[in-house]
């Protein structure tokens, strides 16, 4: 009951802004969505992140210069700065491409 209620209490915090300013309904979905990417996805990426260098970094420390947990280690960095990488340009794709497209 209280998942029922607190996502209740977050969706009217994400429609709050569009209320408060009565925008038309393609500026209020744009406002709905931008505010889930913000306050929603972006923490979890960040968080995710972050955990997968703690866990890369934890099999460097703890391999004991066995030769397979450091390539395995040094795979989990690779593949978090691509993540990483992936999801930075994510983020700068759509103003890269409207910075193309004239107005």
């Amino acid at each position: 009951m209280k998942a029922k209620h607190l996502l209740l209490f977050s969706l009217i915090l994400l429609l709050f802004p569009a209320a408060a300013f009565a925008l038309d309904p393609a500026s209020w979905f744009a406002t709905i969505i931008t505010n889930l990417i913000n306050f929603v996805i972006w923490p979890i990426f960040a968080g995710a992140s972050i955990i997968m260098f703690i866990v890369a970094g934890l099999y460097f420390v703890t391999s004991n210069g066995d030769p397979s947990k450091i390539s395995t280690a040094k795979k989990m960095v690779i593949w978090a700065i691509i993540g990483v990488a992936i999801g930075l340009l994510a983020a700068t794709l759509p103003f890269i491409i409207a910075s193309f497209i004239p107005a």
